[in-house]
């Protein structure tokens, strides 16, 4: 697993982290019958009912303190219905 201090990263770094995970397709998803992959950010949804073609749920896999990463950080979208 791997941990980034949020308070760490600089402002100047993000697009640079946001471009790596998105192009090396850098998000880990698992469901509960262990369909896992490696995933870019335009592929994930921040959510855990709500099912969007073409996309993984990653809100159940991950922790809630790690919303403010993904979402706000990553840029991964965050869908609620």
């Amino acid at each position: 697993m791997v941990f980034i201090e949020i308070p760490l990263l600089k402002d100047s770094s993000m697009p640079f982290l946001r471009e790596r995970v998105e192009e090396q397709a850098l998000m880990f998803f698992c469901d509960e019958n262990d369909i896992h992959g490696w995933y870019k950010i335009s592929q994930c949804l921040w959510s855990s009912t709500a099912k969007a073609r073409g996309r993984v749920t990653i809100k159940d896999l991950y922790d809630d303190h790690l919303e403010t990463f993904f979402v706000d950080v990553l840029g991964v979208k965050s869908l609620t219905l």
